[in-house]
């Protein structure tokens, strides 16, 4: 069974990974690491490598007896994210184990035939990784201090090879070369390229794809959206949608030139603009638009939201609010003066947007761009909940009533006004109510409290019951059950305080 961190919160710990902490990107003087390498080593590790010992917490978590060496693999990223330059360095690690001369002649003789040994076992490698041009290997030989003729320095997992070599059929699995590590890493990368990591600096975009939408400003950097088709921009995004899988756990490669009877596909791009015709790109969301003759109330167009991804240096940076925001205002026909033909028709026809297999981390930014939507639309009278909750608004918030479940009726005209799901619709209920509940318990001498939390709390629980009831069928027990919708709730609860202490009504 799944337990409710998983689904909430599951991107939190990908990050300690083996092979991630031994990989590090840059881009326009920023640097940072994968979050999922899964797709690219087993168990999220380079096999026979270890991270750099600064990263000492991930090496004692995931060292190997084959681990005999610290790796660190250099990524340089073009600013177009069209190509990149990769290099390795590998060495011994620092730390060593002084054999004192208290050790037997057989024991250092030993260990002197287990160190010859190991360097035949590197020359080998060497060979194993010849014609890696584009790799730059730099290795740490071991030797002994000076004066000290009786002592022998071995790497700490020089001993554990004394042990595992004295084993009767030891089956000890040779570090991967590096030439397939390069291939590996190529999955998720731009085009590997030969040129050095200075030259690739300078390979910024000229011309951007798509259609331009808008342009902003974020703390001094210029930013713009452009929406291009599937067709248009499949070769540039053929380069940049690799990268989705070291930052989206289940991404994988979309054909966005395909036009199939099904449906098609557009792409919202977001470029950092850098003086006279200078883009690099920041991040992207694939949009998948097909027709649905039996939606109801009305059917239309869907566009659903297959991949969203924004590079590190970008995130926490308010990019991804502005760019689920232009795909709204796309789709109420807000960007007409800039759309041309047959584009301009799309967003008369759409009915819905929606997310495929949302990470929790976009969960919360839909919710809080919904909620957005909703106090915005409120604000100008056009409240998407019509008079049935208007009346509701304005009774005393201890009336049972108040805390009650929309109506399907409520739920799918909200829906048809705002373009989101009868779901989002009720998450949106659910912080409007929460932000009520918030406002009337700041208030001094507020009543009953705890009744009034019991009653928003069962209005949520309703709806996780609806939306996890497989997770919750797995359970072993009532009050295993119990435990597994409370915790639920009260990562939902955290998300949602977050979102309306925000914003005001």
């Amino acid at each position: 069974m799944v337990s409710a961190s998983e689904i909430v919160g599951a991107e939190s710990t990908a990050r300690n990974s083996s092979a991630a902490r031994c990989i590090e990107l840059r881009l326009l003087g920023n640097t940072f690491h994968p979050v999922y390498t899964h797709q690219l080593f087993e168990n999220e590790a380079i096999r026979g490598y270890i991270p750099p010992s600064n990263e000492e917490d991930i090496r004692n978590e995931n060292e190997e007896d084959t681990a005999l060496r610290e790796m660190k693999v250099q990524i340089d990223l073009s600013p177009s994210c069209e190509l990149c330059h990769v290099s390795f360095e590998t060495k011994r690690p620092k730390k060593r184990r002084l054999l004192r001369s208290c050790l037997t002649q057989r024991d250092a003789k030993r260990a002197n035939a287990v160190s010859s040994s190991e360097n035949f076992d590197d020359s080998n490698e060497e060979k194993n990784n010849d014609g890696d041009e584009s790799s730059e290997t730099v290795t740490s030989e071991k030797s002994a201090p000076e004066g000290s003729d009786s002592s022998v320095y071995v790497d700490e997992d020089d001993e554990d090879a004394v042990k595992s070599t004295e084993e009767e059929g030891n089956t000890r699995r040779r570090r991967m070369p590096l030439s397939e590590v390069e291939s590996r890493l190529s999955r998720a990368l731009p085009t590997i390229a030969s040129k050095t990591g200075s030259d690739i600096e300078q390979k910024y975009l000229t011309t951007i794809p798509g259609t331009y939408l808008e342009k902003y400003v974020w703390r001094g950097d210029r930013f713009c959206l452009t929406l291009a088709n599937g067709s248009d921009a499949a070769t540039f995004h053929n380069e940049v949608q690799r990268m989705a899988r070291f930052f989206i756990e289940t991404a994988d490669d979309v054909d966005v030139a395909e036009q199939s009877v099904g449906g098609t596909w557009n792409i919202l791009y977001l470029f950092q603009m850098h003086g006279e015709k200078q883009y690099s790109f920041a991040g992207y969301f694939t949009l998948y638009h097909f027709n649905s003759p039996f939606r109801k109330p009305t059917p239309g167009t869907v566009v659903r939201i297959c991949q969203a991804l924004i590079l590190p240096p970008y995130q926490r940076s308010g990019h991804g609010f502005t760019m689920m925001n232009a795909v709204y205002k796309w789709a109420f026909d807000g960007y007409n003066e800039r759309l041309k033909g047959e584009e301009a028709e799309i967003p008369k026809s759409i009915v819905e947007i929606n997310v495929e297999d949302p990470a929790p981390a976009f969960v919360a930014l839909r919710n809080r761009v919904d909620y957005h939507r909703f106090l915005e639309a409120k604000a100008k009278n056009e409240n998407w909940f019509g008079s049935a909750v208007d009346s509701l608004q304005h009774t005393d918030i201890s009336v049972p009533d108040f805390f009650a479940p929309l109506k399907d009726s409520i739920l799918n005209d909200a829906s048809a006004k705002a373009k989101i799901t009868p779901k989002q619709v009720q998450v949106v209920y659910e912080l409007l109510r929460l932000h009520q509940l918030q406002t009337h318990s700041d208030t001094a001498g507020a009543s009953n409290p705890e009744a009034l939390e019991k009653r928003y709390r069962l209005l949520v629980k309703k709806r996780l019951q609806r939306e996890y009831k497989e997770d919750l069928g797995a359970c072993n027990s009532k009050e295993e059950m119990k435990s597994f919708l409370k915790e639920l709730y009260d990562q939902t609860r955290k998300q949602y305080e977050a979102i309306t202490r925000s914003q005001s009504l």
